[in-house]
This record gives structure tokens, sequence and C-alpha cells, in this order.
């Protein structure tokens, strides 16, 4: 049975096989460089973790790359690489559009989680409406994640 994509046979040339791969201990470093392809002690995420920090603006991202070359590009899932200011969201980084948590532990079933030093806050977050994707009055005393008091 063929993969359901065109001409799979003609890019396997192209391919790069890795035989030793070594993953940080936690994920955000192995994010950042997939996102940057630099090792992550090059891109500064491989040692802390929270929202106070996060990837630098130095560093174009993949999905930058991928729209100059007129690729739409979209990401679900875990961001966990700063969210503390606008410019370091997901669609300030490259992407056309984003669904997911923007920190790094979360309930998912309530969208509730840690707030980095906000209290509880729900995370869950969607770039269609640029904010959060369930009210925080659905869960008692939370806020959003990027309330004011949280970027402060």
């Amino acid at each position: 049975m063929r993969p359901p994509w065109p001409c799979p046979e003609s890019t396997r040339q192209y391919a790069v096989y890795m035989t030793a791969l070594r993953p940080m201990a936690w994920c955000a470093p192995s994010r950042a460089a997939l996102l940057t392809g630099r090792y992550p002690v090059y891109t500064g995420v491989y040692n802390y973790s929270g929202a106070l920090y996060a990837l630098g603006e130095e560093f174009e991202l993949l999905p930058a790359m991928l729209k100059r070359a007129g690729y739409a590009t979209h990401a679900v899932g875990k961001w966990h690489l700063g969210f503390r200011e606008e410019k370091f969201l997901p669609t300030r980084r490259g992407f056309d559009s984003y669904f997911g948590f923007l920190n790094g532990g979360e309930d998912h079933f309530s969208h509730a989680g840690a707030g980095a030093g906000c209290g509880t806050v729900i995370d869950l977050w969607e770039s269609a409406t640029d904010g959060p994707a369930r009210c925080a009055a659905s869960v008692p005393g939370a806020e959003c994640v990027l309330n004011e008091t949280c970027r402060s």
C-alpha cells in the first residue's frame, strides 16, 4: 500500500536519518530546538521553565520560514516557549493560527493550571478569538492566563 502523499520515494534521497538523538530531560528545550534548528544550549532554553522565560526574538522560527515559502502554518498543542508578552505568542512567532496550552502543565479536563505566580489560571488559548478558548468563570477562583496581573 502506498502512502497517501505524492512522490514519497523521490523525497527519500533528501531525508536525514538520525541514529543518535539525545533528548533533553523536559520538553521546552526539544521544542525550541525543533522550531529553531539549533541545539537547546544555543537557544537559551535548557535549564529553566515557566512564564517568566521565553524563546528569544533573535531566533527565526520554522513557521516563519515556511510562510515565506508559501505555506500556511498552524499549531495545535502545548507551546511552553513564552507567553508573558504578546510578542512571544505562537501567532506572533510565525504561526497563522494556534489552539492549545501556553504554559507547561494543565489539567486537560478543566484547562486550569498553575499561573506562574498568578494563582489558578485557565490556559487554553485560541488565536481565532485572540484569547482564552474558555471562560475563566467556569473554574472557581481562576483567571485567564494572559490577564494584566500575570503580564506585569
